[in-house]
């Protein structure tokens, strides 16, 4: 288990490494922020691994993937304005139902079953991590992003 403080704004942050994910915890004194991120990643970091065909083409790969992670983050908080002003009700992840929606099926559509499955839940899980972290843009375009790349 690994704990550090930062003394200026009180927070701790924990890991806990298991074979097959990854759990982080962000605490403040006001309110607990509990966020259950598991990353999907086997320590061998496969999909990494696995784009992997050469230097220049895997910067390229993951700057690919910072843009889509950044877009994926504006969906999802444009969605979820959307959902809250409909419905009223800010508790349900309405940015990933909308991610789903309209990326998933894409996938689904264009890619096949399994990968269109697949994208479906994602889009469910980075909603989950938007609501999580209270809506804060940086902290969940870091979180989505990492669970995108890996």
């Amino acid at each position: 288990m690994l704990n550090r403080t930062k003394k200026n704004n009180k927070q701790k942050v924990g890991c806990v490494m298991q074979p097959t994910f990854c759990l982080f915890s962000i605490r403040t004194e006001k309110d607990p922020i509990i966020l259950p991120c598991i990353f999907f990643v086997v320590l061998s970091m496969r999909k990494p691994v696995q784009e992997y065909n050469g230097i220049v083409e895997f910067v390229f790969q993951n700057v690919y993937y910072m843009f889509e992670a950044a877009l994926i983050l504006l969906t999802i908080a444009f969605g979820q304005k959307f959902g809250e002003t409909l419905i009223k009700r800010g508790s349900l992840p309405y940015g990933g139902i909308f991610l789903a929606l309209t990326w998933g099926l894409i996938h689904i559509l264009l890619q096949g079953g399994q990968t269109g499955v697949y994208a479906f839940l994602m889009s469910i899980l980075y909603g989950l991590v938007y609501i999580l972290l209270k809506k804060n843009i940086r902290y969940s375009y870091m979180m989505i992003a990492i669970i995108f790349i890996l």
